[in-house]
Order: structure tokens, then sequence, then C-alpha cells
């Protein structure tokens, strides 16, 4: 996905020559190249939802594929659309568009707060009904009570065994990301305690565990800076491989997606 603000580097960019300390030239490394990232979030999503169709559309091609070229062939189509389980195609392709549905999620709720800011309070009431009653419930309940139906139909047609093949994905990523659910995990019973001990409200609770996953780091935000402390040099690192590993993480787990 593209690149997100975090990281607590605070960096400052170095356009003046090399210093010098006690006789010791202190390197001073070039800026990173300026990466223009003119395209959003949503769109970036729908673009690799298009690419997961297409190859999506090429690996049914490749399967159920005929010989409608040849001069004697009784097939018309370049496809065998009869073997095609038309329920099986619905549950790939929700789940393909998994991200672009939250994405959306996310986007309407952003949109939904800019218009809101500095309106009155009936105002506000308004516009929160419009989003919950209008647009995020019944697109929610459209896409769930549609996959719950397909997969219904798909349990049906097929075996059990061939159903367990919808795990593989749900396991990969439990199996990849299994660090960062073993900490909201923590978290929760962290929060929970809290709550028993009446230390802080239900509330609040349901807001720490419904903060955002970390994303990926904006470069612009973390540039390198040249500094002779250590333990700056060491936090410096330690977000940069953190946001290598997030993004291989992510890599394999799409990659898996479009294999499975």
């Amino acid at each position: 996905m593209p690149p997100r603000r975090r990281g607590p580097v605070q960096v400052q960019p170095q356009s003046t020559p090399a210093p010098r300390t006690s006789g010791v030239t202190l390197s001073v490394h070039p800026m990173w190249p300026d990466i223009q990232f003119t395209q959003g979030e949503l769109f970036f999503e729908c673009t690799l939802f298009l690419y997961s169709v297409l190859a999506l559309f090429l690996q049914y091609l490749n399967i159920y594929k005929t010989l409608w070229w040849l001069p004697k062939s009784y097939w018309h189509y370049s496809l065998k659309f009869h073997l095609i389980n038309p329920y099986f195609l619905s549950c790939v392709g929700l789940l393909l568009g998994w991200r672009v549905t939250v994405c959306f999620w996310k986007t309407i709720t952003e949109v939904i707060a800019t218009i809101s800011a500095n309106q009155s309070q009936f105002v506000q009431s308004t516009l929160m009904i419009i989003e919950y009653a209008v647009i995020k419930t019944p697109v929610m309940t459209l896409i769930i009570t549609s996959f719950l139906f397909s997969f219904n139909r798909v349990c049906h047609d097929f075996p059990s065994r061939s159903v367990l093949w919808f795990l593989f994905p749900v396991l990969f990523y439990l199996f990849i990301f299994r660090s960062e659910i073993f900490g909201w995990f923590g978290k929760l019973r962290s929060q929970l305690g809290k709550w028993r001990r009446r230390e802080t409200d239900f509330s609040e609770v349901c807001e720490r565990l419904m903060e955002s996953p970390p994303a990926q780091i904006d470069l612009d935000s973390v540039l390198h800076m040249c500094s002779d402390n250590p333990a700056q040099i060491r936090e410096e690192i330690q977000v940069l491989i953190d946001d290598l590993v997030l993004r291989l993480k992510k890599a394999f787990l799409l990659a898996f997606r479009q294999l499975f």
C-alpha cells in the first residue's frame, strides 16, 4: 500500500558542508531521492484490485480453456463456462475486493470528518447517520450477505476437504503476523485488567483496541541524519528494519493470496 507517516525519528536535511569536530570530519550523506506519491490510497487499492481480477481471469483462462481456435472444434467460446462455479468465483472476487472495501470505509470516514469539522452538533449527527445508515451499513450488509450465501453454496457443492483451501490464506496470515496478533491479545488483557480495576472506562478500552496497526513510514518524514549519538543511530536503524519487515510481510501475504 502507499506509504503512510510513522516513526519516531525526527530528521533534518543536511545541505551544509561536512563539519569538522576535533580534527575529525563527520560524514554527511546525500539526501534520499525525492519520490513523488501522486496517487491516493483508494486509487492504489482499486488498481491493485483490477490487477488481481485480471490475474484471476488469466488463471481461469488457463484452467478452463478450450480449443475453439481449431477449424473442427465444436466450442465457440474461449472458456468452458459450464465448468465454472459462479458461487466460488463470487467468494474469490469478494475476498480480492476486501482491501478496496476497507479503504473505501476509511475514505468515507475521512470525508465525513472533514465535512463535519467546525459544524453544529445537529449537522454532525446528521452526517453520522448518513455515514452509517445510508452508506456503510448497506454496503457491509450486502458484501457479508453475498459472501455467506456464496460460501454456503460452495460448501454444499464441494466436499469439505476442498473447502479447507479457503483457510490456507488465514493460516498464512496468522503465521506471518503472529507477533502483531500476540501483541494485540496482550494489549487486550492489559486493558481488560485496567477496566476491571476501574482504572479506565470501557469506551477508552475499545478505542485502544481499535487502534490502527503499524503503517509503512513515509520517506519524506524519516530521512537519514548523520549523528554521532549511538542511541539515535540504533533508533533510526530499528525504525527502518521494522518498516522493511512489515513491507516484506505484506508482500508475501499478497503473493500468497494471488496463488490461492
